[in-house]
């Protein structure tokens, strides 16, 4: 179902003039009519095609970050993980079988990208997975620091 498209402004030219008066249904019927916009391009593109973000718990501690994927029914075969000196990229699928009458879970792609920290040693990345978690441990690498002394 297509919705119709308004035409014309929904904001006064400047918050400022003495006639323009905010409309709070106007800026309803506007949302509305946004996300029904938004549903409409994630129903025709179907649920395999339309990307969702695993839930991502990220700790830091004095020698590595600890990255945590919650990524149920997902098996490691499905998932791909890139670390370069610059990011963290988890991505994969998950489709559920048409025969399965399970609870309804997210299917489809997944995607989850990071900047990481400059004081990662990539070469030392380790991952694993175990009951539906992807385990990430980025070592910190040993950088010199030195005290600058401040001068009047």
């Amino acid at each position: 179902m297509a919705l119709p498209i308004r035409r014309g402004s929904r904001f006064p030219a400047s918050l400022f003039e003495p006639t323009a008066l905010w409309d709070p249904v106007s800026e309803f019927e506007y949302l509305r009519e946004r996300m029904g916009r938004l549903y409409e391009q994630i129903s025709q593109q179907g649920p395999e095609l339309s990307p969702w973000q695993p839930d991502i718990e990220v700790d830091e501690t004095e020698e590595f970050y600890l990255v945590k994927a919650e990524l149920p029914g997902i098996t490691r075969d499905n998932v791909e993980l890139q670390v370069d000196e610059h990011s963290l990229a988890i991505t994969g699928s998950r489709r559920e079988d048409e025969g399965e009458h399970v609870m309804r879970r997210r299917t489809g792609r997944f995607f989850y990208r990071t900047v990481l920290p400059r004081d990662i040693d990539t070469e030392k990345v380790q991952a694993t997975m175990k009951e539906g978690i992807l385990t990430i441990r980025l070592p910190k690498t040993k950088q010199a620091t030195r005290r600058v002394q401040i001068r009047a």
